[in-house]
């Protein structure tokens, strides 16, 4: 063997050898999924995702990704993208179907056994518009409609009980006449201000006028300025402008940043008893505050549409036709996916499947809402975020722009102008 040729074989142990090595142990993944960030709760996740893989003899890994719609759409051409995702949001769902991207659900769900675990509204929201091809299924839900408050403070003004908006709002009154204040309303969210606004609007057009009228409202078929939304405007502007009804009034409305809510309401030098936010608040109690002794919450009164509630969830798409993968999504639906997740003391995890056995959960702030949840699905009365379903030049900027200046104008009669120029987006 000549000098040359014993280097070229030398190398080629010194370099190919490792790589064969590292390759022959590098732990395989049979499926990728992708979607948003969970927090503490991906280790949650990713044990259902084992279970799972344990069961179909598969590697299954989740990877948390900022963006994930705006990820497929991009690296779509080049291959690089998961077999599964979960969306945040139903319009990216819709998105990657009508690119033909995510593959339609019909081909290999059918139509009977989805409408046996989902309400109907869930799966008309993940069906295109554009082609009527639907092309998600569900994984968890959560609940937007609810008012949060102080407990103690709560049992000093004697625990009342709400049968409808106006019966809070009149009880409102009477606390603000003796020159407290009872409400803690934050919303500030830097560019985003304004979604919390619309959480607020969604709640009472759908607790006042019901599912029909919501459903027309996020498909743009009434105007911002029609009898009924203005109605529902005013109505918002009755608590918001009432004297002595929000702590700091409607310039600290528009002006602290919302995730200091828990702060100022927990406060015992602050008047606030309630607050009006979805489950997303819960994070933001502080440590030494505990659910049901310390703060609580109840449901958005509805005196027509009792039991009614606005939501948000994360649903799931099917990237791949491999079997395997199908296989896994299919698991991902199952009424026993997510039993682990729920039996954890700090999880969130509330099962979109109306079948999954909610009994399991163990975080009682969950089993308050999950009970919530389940209800309203049974009602057909669970609505997502309209906001979120809107044409996204409106329901994620036009309307926010419009809801802050009405906010930040103080005065009801600004929303007649407001609304007229919402309009002329449409």
């Amino acid at each position: 063997m000549n000098i040359n040729k014993y280097k070229l074989f030398f190398y080629s142990v010194v370099i190919v050898v490792p790589i064969l090595v590292v390759s022959l142990f590098q732990p395989r993944t049979d499926v990728e999924i992708y979607g948003p960030y969970f927090g503490f709760e991906e280790e949650y996740l990713q044990k259902e995702l084992d279970i799972i893989g344990k069961d179909l003899n598969l590697s299954i890994k989740y990877f948390p990704i900022i963006d994930v719609e705006t990820h497929i759409v991009e690296n779509y051409s080049t291959g690089d993208i998961p077999d599964i995702a979960i969306m945040p949001n139903p319009q990216g769902v819709t998105n990657l179907g009508e690119r033909s991207i995510a593959i339609p659900i019909e081909s290999f769900i059918q139509n009977d056994y989805l409408f046996k675990i989902y309400p109907q509204h869930l799966i008309d929201i993940t069906t295109s518009l554009e082609t009527g091809i639907n092309y998600g299924a569900w994984l968890r839900l959560f609940p937007n409609s609810l008012i949060w408050y102080n407990v103690p403070k709560f049992e000093k003004i004697g625990s009342p009980e709400f049968n409808s908006y106006n019966e809070l709002l009149l009880f409102t009154n009477e606390i603000s006449e003796r020159g407290k204040e009872p409400w803690c309303l934050d919303s500030e969210s830097g560019v985003a201000s304004g979604w919390i606004t619309t959480n607020w609007v969604e709640d009472l057009l759908l607790a006042t006028y019901g599912p029909e009228v919501y459903d027309d409202w996020w498909k743009l078929k009434i105007e911002a300025s029609s009898n009924t939304m203005l109605s529902v405007f005013l109505d918002l502007g009755s608590l918001t402008f009432g004297s002595d009804n929000v702590y700091g009034g409607n310039l600290r409305l528009t002006s602290k940043e919302f995730i200091n809510l828990p702060k100022a309401l927990m406060d015992e030098g602050s008047p606030c008893i309630f607050t009006w936010m979805g489950h997303f608040l819960s994070v933001y109690f502080p440590e030494e505050y505990s659910f049901s002794v310390d703060y609580n919450f109840f449901l958005f009164p509805s005196e027509k549409y009792k039991g009614s509630v606005v939501g948000i969830g994360d649903s799931i798409v099917l990237l791949s036709d491999d079997k395997n993968v199908i296989n896994v999504f299919e698991r991902l639906m199952r009424r026993d996916f997510g039993n682990y997740w729920m039996q954890q003391l700090d999880a969130t995890f509330i099962p979109a499947n109306m079948n999954s056995d909610i009994s399991q959960i163990t975080n009682p702030l969950t089993v308050k809402e999950a009970n919530i949840i389940r209800h309203a699905q049974s009602l057909n009365l669970f609505k997502y975020d309209a906001s979120e379903l809107m044409s996204r030049p409106i329901g994620s900027d036009k309307l926010w722009d419009m809801l802050t200046r009405y906010m930040q104008s103080g005065y009801l009669a600004s929303i007649y102008k407001l609304t007229a120029e919402l309009d002329t987006h449409y």
